[in-house]
């Protein structure tokens, strides 16, 4: 049975909505969709995506730019959870929305971790 989470934590399975922001470097195919995840469940920590998204409040949206990082390292391993048709280039940036926190169960979070460990360093193909 899951039970809600009230801010994004460790170890809550995460739900953000994603939508481009007007006029980024974005390209033109439709780049919203949702990503869910087990938050902070990475062996190399949290990614920097997850920096931004930690302690934030169900229904909170926010702004996320890599700056000089590129996406690939910005979401680190959830690169390749993202919505195929989010197409993000160089430059762009997107609008978040947590959409729904809610409590792991322990099969997701195992499942979450074998994926991750599976990747090793490298698997998003950066």
């Amino acid at each position: 049975m899951e039970h809600s989470v009230k801010t994004v934590e460790h170890l809550a399975k995460v739900t953000a909505g994603l939508r481009k922001i007007p006029g980024s470097a974005i390209s033109s195919a439709e780049a919203q969709g949702t990503l869910t995840f087990v938050f902070g469940i990475a062996p190399q920590g949290l990614t920097s995506f997850e920096f931004e998204l930690a302690g934030k409040k169900l229904g909170e949206t926010f702004r996320v730019e890599p700056g000089e990082e590129q996406w690939p390292d910005f979401f680190g391993h959830l690169w390749t959870l993202l919505p195929a048709d989010a197409a993000i280039e160089e430059g762009g940036c997107f609008e978040v929305e947590v959409l729904d926190i809610q409590e792991s169960d322990q099969r997701e979070i195992i499942r979450a971790m074998a994926d991750t460990a599976r990747c090793e360093d490298h698997c998003c193909g950066h």
